[in-house]
């Protein structure tokens, strides 16, 4: 292979290795925010059960509430026991949402055994109908 073969050659490696996709590896800092992310779902899920276990019926909430929320609030206490407990405003860490989804996800769970399937749905849609009517006829 003359020089400028070689050298052509040595170029289109080089520009086909740089090219090529790889997956990042996994640092040491990412798989101890996975096991914290982990743990936190886990948690939640934990402390959902122990509710439960407690007679308690409790949804958890995070971010800027909708307009309707205290009659969901409100029908959902009313009609059947369930708690809406608001655990932080729009500023979170991930861990903290991993919390309230594990949290959550029992908890919806042992809602709808207990209560019925959609049961969450149907009272958010009352609510935001009756809010509504509300503010139509203020």
């Amino acid at each position: 292979m003359n020089s400028w073969n070689a050298y052509l050659f040595l170029v289109c490696m080089i520009v086909v290795t740089v090219g090529c996709s790889r997956q990042p590896r996994e640092t040491e800092s990412d798989l101890h925010k996975s096991d914290v992310l982990k743990t936190a779902y886990q948690n939640g899920k934990a402390e959902a059960q122990r509710d439960i276990a407690d007679g308690k019926l409790v949804l958890k909430t995070w971010g800027m509430p909708v307009p309707w929320i205290d009659v969901y609030r409100s029908n959902l206490l009313s009609r059947h026991q369930i708690v809406m407990h608001p655990v932080a405003g729009c500023s979170v860490t991930e861990a903290l949402i991993e919390s309230v989804k594990g949290y959550n996800e029992v908890s919806k769970t042992e809602i709808e055994k207990r209560i019925g399937t959609g049961v969450l749905e149907r009272v958010l849609e009352e609510s935001k109908l009756l809010w509504l009517q509300r503010q139509t006829n203020k």
